[in-house]
């Protein structure tokens, strides 16, 4: 996303988005998406191959009598060096969650560490069952979490409204009752959307909230309606 050519490829994706023959905001983003993954293969490919091709071809560069030509080359073959280097970087920097960097330190492997480690620790291996059983099966494992929690947020009927708060001495007043109907503003869902961790986990759309963050400008209205 730190790419200079991201924005513009958003944008024309987003409106292309717009055209299909569904152009629901859920179908939006999915189509954007989409795009936006073939678009990163195409412009990247594998990165840690990019950068040993280019590598090498700075190294033969190097040991060839210089010229004009071999040295801007070179320049610009090791700009694409580090610009690729930055990209993983990057990569690893959201995938882990991490909010910091030490300076002037490349930090792929710690990254790429942290990442492992979260995927680790958020994993359940085994899972105590409702008859006292273990399990270790995934499958399992998942149809008991599924059948646990659609319980947990399911009611069978409806709570019965106390009747103190039917009765209160201090109800909503008219103006503020009249606000709690009113649709959510423009300036309310930006200032919410930009409020929240730019590298929390992605919600169902596939999208870290930094993505809505730098791409207000594009996303705002439509999220907007949609909220």
């Amino acid at each position: 996303m730190t790419h200079g050519s991201f924005a513009d490829e958003f944008s024309t994706t987003w409106q292309a988005s717009k055209v299909q023959a569904n152009p629901t905001f859920p179908n939006n983003i999915n189509f954007t998406l989409s795009n936006l993954c073939r678009w990163g293969r195409r412009k990247f490919g594998n990165v840690k191959s990019h950068i040993a091709r280019l590598k090498d071809r700075v190294l033969e560069l190097q040991t060839t009598n210089p010229t004009v030509q071999s040295l801007a080359e070179e320049r610009k073959e090791s700009a694409e060096i580090n610009d690729l280097f930055s990209i993983e970087e990057a990569y690893w920097s959201q995938r882990a969650k991490c909010q910091w960097i030490r300076d002037g330190d490349k930090n792929t492997k710690y990254f790429h560490a942290k990442a492992t480690m979260r995927k680790r620790r958020n994993e359940i291996r085994s899972l105590n069952l409702p008859d006292g059983s273990w399990t270790t099966d995934p499958h399992s494992i998942s149809e008991a979490l599924i059948k646990h929690f659609s319980s947990i947020y399911n009611m069978d009927e409806a709570s019965p409204i106390e009747q103190d708060l039917i009765a209160s001495p201090n109800p909503i007043p008219e103006q503020e009752n009249a606000q709690l109907g009113t649709p959510s503003s423009e300036d309310e869902v930006k200032q919410t959307i930009m409020s929240m961790g730019s590298f929390k986990a992605p919600g169902p759309d596939g999208f870290p909230v930094v993505v809505y963050q730098k791409n207000w400008e594009i996303l705002g209205k439509d999220l907007t309606e949609l909220v």
